[in-house]
């Protein structure tokens, strides 16, 4: 691999003479706040063809908080993890939690699914020549984990108390 780079990207070169950017977590944490317009107007088509409960929501709803989500995102990468970032991503994926919850045909399975879309139009947007580096693995693991068990396990809470 030969190596090269500026501002957050280091540029990396296999032996066939691809070329790769490997992105670091100010570099992700931009790109996700660059890239947030899109990164909704994306989910929210692809929400209403993948997700059963999903087809005849309004805007509105299947929006929801993904712009809030997606910028503490962001501001988790950025701040390394810490513990008030930490705590903003708890309460928004209970807000979501919550809200998916008071409609009777989400499931958990369908608000994972959720963040799984998100998850990819992200990474489909990046585009397949850059490669994160392993602090920006860590933290968006890290996230995406916390947020997921949260939403899951609230929703599941919720329900459970509706019925």
């Amino acid at each position: 691999m030969v190596f090269g780079g500026h501002s957050g990207r280091m540029t990396l070169v296999d032996s066939h003479g691809h070329s790769y950017f490997l992105v670091n977590k100010e570099y992700l944490a931009d790109f996700i706040d660059n890239h947030r317009g899109e990164i909704v107007a994306s989910f929210l088509g692809l929400a209403r063809a993948e997700i059963p409960a999903a087809h005849d929501k309004d805007t509105y709803f299947l929006k929801d908080h993904l712009p809030d989500v997606l910028q503490q995102t962001a501001n988790y990468m950025r701040s390394d993890g810490e513990t008030k970032a930490r705590d903003k991503s708890i309460e928004l994926a209970r807000k979501h939690a919550l809200e998916r919850a008071e409609t009777d045909d989400y499931t958990a399975q369908q608000i994972r699914k959720e963040y799984a879309i998100v998850h990819e139009l992200i990474f489909d947007l990046l585009g397949e020549n850059r490669v994160l580096d392993k602090r920006a693995v860590v933290l968006f693991s890290a996230v995406s984990e916390l947020t997921i068990a949260v939403v899951t396990e609230e929703f599941m809470k919720a329900t459970l108390h509706r019925d």
